[in-house]
């Protein structure tokens, strides 16, 4: 019964919709004839043609239908006119005198003298020129029965003349036929105002739109429970939206008050300048947050500098990396200066890391992270370095990049890793030159990967400056991903001695 009552339902939903499409293209095709022809002028000429063959005793009926179509004969139309005893200017002054008396003597003095000295004078003078040339039509031309087009307006176009004046502030168009006669013409006017094109608009259009607005509203009562239904629905979706962005702007707040700690966590880089000439730091999470971060830490002596990539990126990410930055200064702390031992600080990092997993009774995912750590003394510029599968790169003066590389373990996955310390020997103006594999992984509309290939193709191509350096390493992994977006966190670092 339900789904009969449904299909029923649906049926005269859809004849209803049909009538609405048919009705919506009848309004619209009203609409195009009306704004591609000029009705009113078409109807006005129609008229006055065919006042010139109404009988004497029938044209005050046929006036008056005229007027329902917001046409009206001027008084005097249809009379006869001698060009040369009547003076034809005062003999209309005279008719709109006594047809409309104290409103015509009042009009305004603009209108009256654009009136007198303009229209009427034009009136004449073209009674003058349709008698002076006999420019006379057929009979045939002014057939009752026959539709008035533009065929026979051309018919008509010698001795139809178009004038335009004001009555009382009111824009009309006056249209006035002339014919000759016998030692004079017959002179037939009608005025339409500018507002009757409004109005047979209006009414031309008003049935359609009439229809449309009963069937539309139709169709609303026919489906009255569903609208309802589908306002309760709204309402509830309004509300979960409303729920969900107060819950959005709330995670985004919070993603940027962490994003704010992260960052608070970083080296401001007050110390760089004792050890080093030049030195630059890229650092560009994928997300507000990253799974990136960097530390350094000098005595008298030495620099301590480490460049870390934590599991995975985003909060996650944020989190490893600010453990890890805690775990080095927990660590740094309680050695004596001078004599810290980068391998066992490594050591016993990824042994802690180790711990967490094993007390983590969740097991959701291993938390380690890939990084390298160095030191420099400044008074023997040798850099000793500790790896856990992050390479370090020494541009040399002469434009050659050396690659060095540590122990291919990941920090936080086995105990009792031994991470092996190397020494490299440093010369003035060689640029340090560490990153994360952000920048080797990113790929391209190809499906290709930048690779730590390209990256030192770049270096050897890049300048001295470690500004300079840097920025033409961006440029060129900004041209190589092309429209990609950034796949992975990204940090670069250099450092002149």
């Amino acid at each position: 019964m339900k789904l009969i009552i449904n299909t029923i339902g649906n049926f005269k939903n859809s004849i209803i919709l049909l009538a609405i499409l048919i009705e919506i293209g009848w309004l619209g095709l009203t609409i195009k004839i009306n704004l591609d022809s000029n009705t009113v002028q078409t109807e006005a000429i129609s008229v006055l043609a065919r006042s010139t063959l109404i009988e004497s005793n029938l044209f005050p009926k046929f006036k008056k239908d005229a007027e329902e179509d917001n046409i009206y004969f001027w008084p005097g139309s249809g009379n006869f006119f001698s060009i040369e005893k009547n003076n034809i200017s005062s003999r209309f002054q005279n008719h709109l005198l006594e047809e409309y008396g104290e409103e015509y003597s009042n009009l305004p003095s603009k209108e009256f003298n654009h009136l007198v000295e303009n229209v009427l004078v034009q009136i004449e003078s073209a009674a003058t020129f349709v008698s002076q040339t006999n420019s006379s039509i057929p009979k045939d031309n002014f057939n009752l029965s026959q539709k008035f087009d533009n065929a026979i307006y051309t018919k008509l176009s010698k001795n139809l003349f178009i004038l335009r004046y004001d009555w009382m502030g009111y824009s009309k168009n006056l249209y006035t036929l002339i014919l000759p006669e016998r030692n004079g013409v017959k002179i037939y006017i009608a005025s339409v105002s500018d507002a009757a094109e409004k109005v047979n608009f209006v009414k031309s259009i008003i049935i359609p739109l009439l229809l449309l607005v009963i069937s539309s509203l139709l169709l609303i009562l026919l489906n009255y429970k569903n609208y309802l239904i589908k306002g309760q629905l709204e309402s509830v979706i309004d509300q979960r939206t409303k729920d969900l962005l107060a819950a959005k702007k709330t995670i985004d707040d919070s993603v940027k008050y962490a994003s704010s700690i992260q960052q608070s966590l970083l080296p401001t880089g007050d110390n760089h300048e004792k050890f080093f000439r030049d030195y630059y730091i890229f650092w560009q999470p994928k997300d507000s947050l990253g799974g990136d971060i960097y530390w350094n830490f000098s005595d008298e002596e030495n620099f301590y500098f480490a460049i870390i990539d934590c599991t995975g990126h985003g909060i996650p990410g944020s989190l490893v990396s600010m453990i890890t930055v805690t775990m080095f200064n927990s660590i740094i702390n309680q050695r004596t200066k001078g004599s810290i031992d980068l391998s066992k600080v490594l050591s016993e990092i990824n042994n802690n890391f180790v711990n967490t997993q094993k007390n983590n009774k969740y097991k959701i995912s291993n938390e380690g992270f890939d990084g390298l750590i160095f030191k420099l003394n400044k008074n023997n510029k040798s850099l000793n370095f500790v790896s856990a599968k992050t390479p370090l790169f020494i541009k040399r003066k002469n434009g050659k990049v050396d690659e060095y590389n540590g122990t291919r373990k990941t920090v936080g996955y086995k105990r009792d890793v031994v991470f092996q310390q190397k020494t490299v020997d440093l010369f003035k103006d060689d640029i340090i030159i560490l990153t994360t594999d952000g920048i080797f992984d990113q790929n391209n509309s190809a499906n290709k990967i930048y690779s730590k290939k390209r990256m030192i193709s770049t270096i050897e191509e890049g300048g001295l400056n470690t500004n300079f350096l840097v920025q033409y390493i961006l440029d060129d992994l900004e041209k190589f991903k092309g429209h990609k977006t950034q796949r992975d966190d990204i940090t670069i670092v250099a450092f002149q001695v």
